[in-house]
């Protein structure tokens, strides 16, 4: 955001309209997983998700196996969701 937001400044308003349409639902069923060193989006500029009934909002920039977009390629995100049961406990409350 940080890079595209002074080259392109006009997708701020794309996101804010974008983002507009995804709060027009009350619930929203999932799981986001959100890293701060994520060079996309972060914790904090997903934080609008953390007011949906339903989402399952997890930071966990606590992991630290690499850096950026990619982390959750790696087996230590994959540990990481097996090690806290996200994925099984996720299922089980939705069925």
């Amino acid at each position: 955001m940080k890079e595209w937001s002074k080259q392109y400044p006009q997708w701020g308003e794309f996101r804010k309209h974008q983002i507009n349409i995804i709060k027009s639902a009350n619930s929203l069923k999932g799981i986001l997983f959100s890293h701060a060193k994520d060079n996309f989006e972060t914790p904090e500029t997903l934080a609008f998700f953390k007011e949906f009934d339903g989402l399952k909002f997890i930071d966990y920039s606590e992991v630290d196996c690499d850096k950026g977009h990619w982390m959750p390629r790696k087996k230590c995100f994959t540990d990481y969701v097996e090690k806290n049961n996200y994925l099984v406990t996720f299922l089980e409350n939705i069925f």
